[in-house]
């Protein structure tokens, strides 16, 4: 770029692209339709600095939006330069915060547990100001969390509405809780320093509470046997094709007779939302070409809904004295796979976990010692696997 200043510049080229300013911090990229670029240079810096590409076209994020964020920006950089505290609005930073995890794709699942826990820190704790955040109110916070005293706002004030209905007993929240709330907070405070909002994370220096390790539940083979040869033909091919490719139900569901093939399965939709490939020649015993075939007869036509499906596997697991549900499918290919010896990062793989110490954590106090031991497991998750495939395509 030259030596003249932004204002100055028609086009500016970054990167292969061409800038056309819209105002200051703000600028248009004339390749893509209802794309900005936000560049604008902080206090102490030389240069403009890039902060991040902006797609104008949705309900979440317009140009209006936009155009109010550089003009903050830009305050609060002069505000800096005079020598002026910013006050930045708790509130505010938090809208703009669940916008950025929407603009990021996030699911709205998760957009809207993040919103719920951090409006209700804010309630609780009466912050009004985002530099008033610290580490006390936090733990405070989290105090009230693990021992409550009242119901929820939410709740409370629902049964004030409703005449002759008695308010909600507060339940603690669990370790594992209390944990999740910590780290949407500190995730929360860590984007605001990264945002030039805060100085420090006031979440750092508080320690996770112990969670009590409670190892995963999961049909043995045996188990698994006995709830397929109880079910009816079309709902234990569905069983069986979720417990030998280790699919969550939602990817499952994603699935269509295009999406097989004799090389693999191609995963439209996965928890982190990348489409994936599940080859059979990875190396995983539990896979095999018989699964397009078997999916071809479940995929032929769409799945019933998810309610549907675990209410039949609930009354198949009764009759056969059993307790799971159908993501204990998934837990079951897990754990087949450690018995048979297989190592954790090729598990995590075959899993599509995001990292091999997940999969550590979970499933490693079923791994066998002894070669002898591996040897009898691998034989009798193999032996099991053959019987099911063999019940399931026959009828």
């Amino acid at each position: 770029m030259s030596k003249q200043t932004l204002q100055e510049v028609h086009i500016w080229e970054y990167r292969g692209r061409r800038l056309e300013p819209v105002e200051w911090g703000l600028w248009k990229d004339l390749d893509r339709p209802k794309h900005y670029f936000l560049c604008y240079r902080p206090a102490g810096r030389k240069g403009p600095v890039v902060r991040q590409w902006a797609w104008a076209g949705g309900p979440n994020l317009t140009l209006a939006n936009l155009k109010e964020h550089v003009r903050k920006v830009r305050s609060e950089i002069e505000a800096k330069k005079l020598g002026r505290a910013v006050s930045h609005s708790a509130r505010e930073k938090l809208a703009e915060y669940v916008a950025e995890l929407r603009r990021l794709n996030r699911s709205e699942k998760h957009v809207l547990d993040v919103e719920r826990d951090l409006t209700r820190f804010l309630d609780y704790s009466q912050i009004e100001r985002l530099d008033r955040i610290s580490t006390d109110a936090i733990r405070v916070f989290l105090h009230h969390v693990s021992n409550p005293t009242e119901p929820d706002d939410a709740a409370g004030q629902q049964a004030d509405e409703e005449p002759g209905r008695r308010k909600p007993k507060p339940r603690p929240a669990s370790p594992r809780t209390q944990n999740k709330i910590l780290s949407v907070i500190s995730t929360w405070l860590q984007y605001g320093v990264r945002q030039e909002w805060l100085s420090a994370n006031a979440a750092v220096s508080i320690q996770k509470a112990t969670e009590d390790q409670k190892h995963k539940v999961f049909p043995l083979p045996e188990e698994l046997e006995k709830i397929v040869f109880a079910s009816a033909p079309g709902d234990a091919a569905l069983y069986v094709f979720l417990a030998l490719t280790g699919l969550r139900w939602g990817s499952a569901a994603s699935l269509d007779a295009a999406c097989l093939s004799d090389e693999g399965i191609r995963v439209l939709t996965t928890k982190r939302r990348q489409e994936w490939f599940l080859r059979y020649d990875d190396g995983c015993p539990l896979w095999g070409h018989d699964l397009t075939k078997l999916g071809g007869r479940i995929f032929a036509q769409p799945l019933p809904r998810y309610d549907e499906v675990q209410a039949k596997f609930t009354a198949a697991c009764n009759a056969a004295g059993k307790r799971f549900t159908l993501h204990s499918l998934r837990h079951a290919f897990a754990s087949w796979l450690t018995m048979m010896g297989e190592t954790t990062p090729d598990i995590a793989a075959w899993l599509h976990h995001a990292s091999p110490v997940t999969t550590e954590r979970r499933y490693s106090h079923l791994r066998p010692h002894g070669r002898d031991r591996i040897d009898e497991n691998r034989k009798r998750v193999l032996t099991a696997r053959g019987r099911m495939m063999e019940r399931v395509m026959e009828r």
